[in-house]
């Protein structure tokens, strides 16, 4: 089981403690999603073809239940974002199949943060 993520989940920032047991893959790309600042602390993305996102995989090897479970309550999954599976790519062009939190509400187009400015650093 492998996760994507692209804002305060990753290396060096607030929440990465939560995947802190977990191997970490690398670097990666997901297709068909946009990046958005949706709050002063955090990201978000949203479905929209042509574009592509910069994060980091994951693959959850210790608690993988419990630590999806943990993901989903900090990223009020059903609510604020929704966990969906995609496919991720890395550095050597291979895909993953992972999960990702889907931001369930409205961007604002002036907080789109395009690919070049990528990945979000807070």
């Amino acid at each position: 089981m492998k996760v994507f993520v692209y804002g305060t989940l990753m290396q060096n920032h607030r929440a990465n403690f939560l995947l802190s047991r977990q191997k970490y893959i690398g670097p990666g790309e997901i297709y068909g999603f946009s990046l958005y600042k949706v709050s002063n602390w955090y990201p978000g993305v949203v479905p929209r073809e042509g574009d592509r996102v910069k994060g980091e995989i994951y693959e959850l090897i210790h608690e993988a239940e419990k630590t999806l479970t943990r993901l989903d309550d900090y990223e009020g999954e059903g609510s604020l974002y929704q966990r969906i599976l995609t496919k991720a790519v890395d550095q050597k062009g291979e895909e993953h199949e992972v999960f990702v939190y889907v931001y369930n509400g409205t961007v604002d187009e002036e907080k789109y943060i395009p690919y070049e400015q990528q990945p979000w650093r807070g």
